[in-house]
């Protein structure tokens, strides 16, 4: 086995290639199975590059973990209990 490599022949890899967050394919690939509009949904996640990604197909982002805005943050939370405060408008209806 080289290193970084896969070379088992025992093992069946997917037939479709793998994607994952941060890839902007992966979050594409998640609308078009479900149906989601990305303008209307709300993307919480603790790492920066993932919330920038979201940001950049579309969706509102929550960066969980600090309460310092960054790039493609629309709102920042030092903790995920804290969201009631910062999105009233979830539970006022």
């Amino acid at each position: 086995m080289t290193l970084g490599k896969y070379t088992d022949p025992s093992v069946e890899l997917p037939g479709t290639p793998v994607m994952c967050k941060p890839s902007e394919g992966a979050f594409e690939q998640v609308f078009n199975m479900t149906n989601i509009n990305p303008h209307k949904t709300l993307f919480y996640d603790d790492s920066t590059r993932n919330i920038q990604t979201g940001k950049r197909v579309g969706l509102h982002t929550v960066w969980v973990g600090t309460s310092h805005k960054a790039e493609g943050v629309d709102i920042a939370l030092e903790h995920i209990h804290n969201i009631r405060e910062a999105l009233p408008e979830l539970w006022d209806r």
